[in-house]
């Protein structure tokens, strides 16, 4: 059974006046009317310490203050705390679960890039056997040494496509940058190029910038998305 959960993510801006922030909790709720907040770890509290416009003090006081009026929040708006618009995602895993994995997507893969490789590898290792599972008669997988998948679907048309984060730069950049590097090869014709996104958020920026560059955004974050991608090539 897929749950309906509700997140926010909680910013810090050092300056108020300035657009840098970074990210240092969760709040997440679900239909049931249950409700938490996930801090960021001490681990990671770390690293961005070593930042000159953090002060070790005003944070660690805040967070601290944070910690024992969790229901109050909203009094710290206006001031270096923000907290982002409500964003809604369907979902077959724990509520715990799904705290987990957000605060990942949000606030742990900045400081877990041997963990996210290793998502995404093992990503890719699934991919592959769903083909041959399901879709072997179907679709053909070609081998690539840019992106993650060239599959070629029942139209003969090629789908080049790169796993990603969308709350990520560097994986939307690396996706326009391999895009534009391969049509300076091929032609443009029967080709289409899909970003699978595996995180959970959403970005105006990152839509904009993908969809201007004919770029689709794919929903890739379960198994069940993982399938409605390929079967869609073979209806």
């Amino acid at each position: 059974m897929r749950n309906l959960f509700i997140y926010e993510v909680i910013r810090y801006y050092p300056n108020i006046r300035g657009d840098e922030f970074f990210n240092i909790g969760i709040r997440l709720s679900d239909s049931n009317k249950q409700s938490k907040i996930k801090f960021i770890n001490d681990e990671h509290l770390a690293h961005i310490y070593r930042f000159p416009s953090i002060e070790k003090r005003v944070i660690s006081s805040m967070l601290e203050q944070l910690q024992n009026s969790k229901s109050n929040l909203e009094n710290w708006y206006g001031n270096y705390l923000k907290i982002s618009e409500g964003r809604t995602h369907r979902s077959c895993e724990s509520f715990e679960e799904m705290l987990d994995t957000l605060y990942e997507d949000f606030i742990g893969y900045k400081f877990h890039k041997k963990e996210k490789q290793d998502r995404l590898e093992l990503i890719r290792e699934n991919t592959q056997l769903l083909i041959e599972r399901e879709f072997k008669n179907h679709l053909r997988v070609e081998r690539n040494d840019v992106f993650d998948f060239v599959v070629l679907d029942r139209d003969h048309v090629k789908h080049f496509s790169d796993l990603g984060s969308v709350s990520n730069k560097l994986h939307i950049n690396k996706m326009i940058w391999q895009r534009e590097e391969l049509l300076l090869s091929v032609s443009n014709a029967n080709t289409k190029f899909d970003f699978l996104n595996v995180s959970h958020s959403s970005t105006d920026v990152a839509k904009n910038i993908l969809s201007k560059n004919d770029v689709n955004i794919v929903a890739y974050d379960n198994d069940e998305l993982r399938y409605e991608y390929f079967k869609k090539m073979v209806s």
